[in-house]
């Protein structure tokens, strides 16, 4: 262990209290506290709202503290238990620092078990070491096992009032050594994490570990990262939507907990769509082992679910880069996924979910007859060529997803429809919100002005306050590096010059909720981009989202939450980026993609 560092951290807006940290251990959380002084995390919020003055508190898997040591301070009485004996070092100096008297912590795996456990300690990602993994003897360290119950009589604690679980897969054992505890009719409300990827590691799996909650007498409410403050009813087979997730579980019958409800908005099942998008945005993903959970879920998962996942999406996930993924499409009859939730039932329908922005199913452009407003219907002779067919995707708030065409005007012709300036020729899209265009960036410009009279006027295109924007002319400028043209006439300006000037004008001024992006010319101010990338991050911070059409997966402005590739006018592959990407760079070549030929172009 290195030299210990105390840091002064606010839990999901709980007081400060000290965290005793090793900077050398590479902990990400341990960084994140000495960065940052706070962390505020759903399940986190959750767990407090449970808590009450007096309680005693089981943490199962403590980690730091994130949980022990603000409820020791809201005045619970806690028992944390870690296999990781610097974990439990670490949390037993902080609750000295702190002052916490009624907080132990001790070394125990979770076992059902008299002998030692094999355990790989790796940070947060600790877990237990099967004889099948071939790790190395220095790899592994023996801990003493322990059920919960006898960790109970070790304390002479004869119950406890609320219980949190995070322990890499262990959950389902940890229940099997609660006996004594569930013997009673006392039922304490339990914070459980559910994670699909390592519950297999104890012969478990999420349908079995809620359901064995359930069949002790709960309730379960999926606690949704993804929209802050809200909590989900489940049933034990309900298909989850992330391959780790978050749930408390409450004692059935009984009233919820006050500050439970009054904190909390507890919504239904989630509807077909909302079950459907969630799943293929985890498909999309950056981690290989999540988009493998949602691979085999939708691929195998009940025929219901099947039925309405886009053949693109399973053609991406079938052409992912990690075989891990591919191995859970090619899984066939062996699939989890097709075990677990054979009888899962279907949910209701309820059309575009709340929380996605944008949503568009099957549409249809076709290029607009010469010389005529309006696009040629299906029953035009010849000249209602298609630009774009069957074009279904979603945007959800905060999100950026990236668009790569093989023509532009495709590309350019779902944009205008996505904004609501052009109607689609077939399918059907709703948006929460008005959209802003970037695309022909010169619209809006007179070239015979200077720069400073540009900036005026394309204000005035926006429906900005012409005052405010003269006023601010000068900064805006100098996002773009032209500071010292103000007075240069704007034809002047390479096709560069002009986009950046734009684009700052456009995204100094407004904060859309949907701004749509197309394809840019290069940029050559640095400073520009920077800009851009940051101002891109304010606006998914406040809700809003971008779908940015590139060229290359390096003109992003940012993570992707996933990129479409259209090809012929249709979605060719759409999902993880870099995937995507690399598929399509291989089909440009003429290459399969890990065995597939995709024949795409």
């Amino acid at each position: 262990m290195g030299e210990l560092t105390f840091t002064e951290v606010s839990v999901a807006g709980a007081p400060a209290v000290s965290f005793c940290v090793d900077p050398s251990a590479g902990d990400p959380v341990a960084a994140w506290f000495l960065t940052h002084g706070w962390i505020d995390e759903p399940v986190q919020r959750a767990f407090l709202s449970l808590l009450e003055p007096g309680m005693r508190v089981l943490d199962l898997g403590c980690h730091l503290g994130t949980f022990s040591l603000p409820a020791s301070a809201l005045g619970a009485s806690v028992l944390a238990v870690d296999a990781t004996r610097m974990h439990v070092e670490l949390l037993t100096a902080a609750a000295e620092r702190n002052g916490f008297g009624q907080l132990w912590a001790v070394t125990r795996a979770i076992s059902d078990s008299t002998e030692p456990v094999a355990f790989v300690e790796r940070s947060i990602h600790g877990h237990v070491g099967l004889p099948d993994e071939g790790y190395a003897a220095e790899e592994l360290v023996y801990v003493d096992p322990a059920t919960v119950d006898s960790l109970l009589a070790e304390r002479g604690w004869d119950g406890v009032d609320l219980v949190k679980m995070d322990i890499e897969g262990m959950e389902t054992v940890g229940l099997r050594g609660m006996r004594n505890l569930f013997a009673s009719p006392a039922r304490p409300p339990i914070v459980f994490e559910c994670n699909a990827s390592t519950l297999p590691r104890s012969g478990s799996s999420i349908c079995q570990l809620r359901e064995a909650i359930a069949d002790l007498g709960y309730e379960l409410l999926l606690i949704d990262h993804l929209r802050p403050g809200t909590l989900v009813e489940f049933e034990p087979l309900d298909v989850q939507p992330e391959c780790v997730c978050d749930y408390v579980a409450l004692p059935t019958g009984g009233r919820r907990p006050p500050r439970l409800t009054s904190e909390w908005a507890i919504e239904p099942r989630f509807s077909l769509e909302q079950l459907t998008t969630r799943l293929l945005d985890t498909a999309a993903g950056h981690g290989g082992g999540y988009r493998a959970y949602a691979a085999g879920v939708l691929a195998h998962g009940p025929e219901w679910l099947r039925e309405c996942t886009p053949a693109t999406a399973l053609r991406t996930l079938r052409s992912d880069r990690e075989h891990v993924v591919r191995d859970a499409i090619e899984a066939g009859a062996t699939s989890s996924a097709l075990r677990e939730h054979a009888n899962a039932t279907e949910p209701r329908a309820a059309g575009r979910p709340p929380d996605v922005a944008l949503w568009a199913r099957d549409l249809g452009v076709r290029r607009r007859l010469e010389g005529l407003e309006r696009a040629p219907s299906d029953g035009d002779d010849g000249a209602g060529q298609a630009l774009l067919e069957g074009a279904s995707l979603h945007v959800r708030s905060g999100q950026l997803v990236g668009l790569v065409s093989d023509s532009d005007e495709s590309a350019s012709a779902l944009l205008a429809v996505l904004a609501g300036q052009q109607p689609p020729s077939s399918g059907m899209l709703e948006r929460s919100a008005g959209a802003l265009l970037l695309s022909k960036l010169g619209a809006g410009f007179e070239p015979n002005l200077t720069v400073s009279d540009n900036i005026s006027l394309y204000a005035a295109f926006l429906g900005y306050d012409v005052g405010d924007a003269e006023r601010r002319a000068e900064h805006m400028a100098g996002i773009a590096g032209l500071e010292s043209e103000l007075d240069l006439p704007l034809g002047e300006l390479d096709a560069g010059a002009l986009a950046g000037l734009a684009l700052s004008v456009a995204l100094e001024l407004t904060a859309p909720r949907l701004l749509l992006v197309d394809l840019l010319p290069p940029l050559a101010h640095p400073p520009l981009v920077d800009w851009l990338l940051a101002r891109s991050w304010q606006l998914r911070q406040a809700g809003g989202c971008i779908v940015q059409v590139v060229a290359e997966e390096r003109e992003l402005w940012g993570p992707a939450a996933g990129v479409l590739w259209l090809a012929g006018g249709r979605i060719a592959l759409q999902g993880h980026g870099a995937s995507v990407f690399e598929a399509r760079r291989r089909a440009l070549l003429g290459l399969p993609v890990h065995g597939l030929e995709l024949g795409l172009v």
